[in-house]
C-alpha cells in the first residue's frame, strides 16, 4: 500500500551558478494526512539536499564542488492549507515567484527555503 511519495529533481541555474532541489510533487494518502507523513517526506528531502554535493571537474587539476543551497516547490495560490504547511516548515515566497498582485495571471506561487550559503572549494592536483 502506497501511503505517500515525492517526485523531485536537482536543477542548475547556470546564470547564478546555484543548484536547487525542486519538489515537483508530494502526495500523502488522504487517510494518512495529519499524521506526520508530509513533514517526514519534507525532512527527508531536506536531508538529501543538505548532503548532496554536485562535483564538476574543470580540468585534471581542479575540482569544483557546488552545494545545493535551497529547496523550492510550486503550490496553488489559493491552497491555504498547503501554504500554511510549508510556512511552518520554513518556506517563504521565492524571489522568482509570480507576485501576489498578478493573481489574474498565475494561479500558483513558488515557495522556497534556503539551506545554506553556496560553498565552492577547489582542490588542486587531485583526481
Amino acid at each position: 500500500v502506497l501511503l505517500a511519495f515525492s517526485h523531485f529533481r536537482l536543477e542548475h541555474d547556470e546564470a547564478q551558478g546555484t543548484f536547487t532541489l525542486y519538489v515537483w510533487e508530494i502526495q500523502v494518502d488522504v487517510k494518512c494526512q495529519g499524521q506526520g507523513f508530509g513533514r517526514l517526506l519534507m525532512a527527508v528531502l531536506e536531508q538529501i539536499a543538505v548532503q548532496c554535493v554536485v562535483c564538476s571537474v574543470r580540468s585534471e587539476r581542479e575540482h569544483v564542488h557546488v552545494v545545493v543551497d535551497k529547496i523550492a516547490l510550486t503550490v496553488f495560490r489559493h491552497n491555504e492549507a498547503a501554504r500554511g504547511f510549508y510556512g511552518k516548515l520554513g518556506f517563504g515566497l521565492d524571489e522568482d515567484s509570480p507576485l501576489e498582485e498578478e493573481e489574474e495571471e498565475e494561479d500558483y506561487v513558488i515557495l522556497s527555503k534556503r539551506l545554506r550559503r553556496l560553498r565552492r572549494t577547489a582542490r588542486r592536483g587531485s583526481r
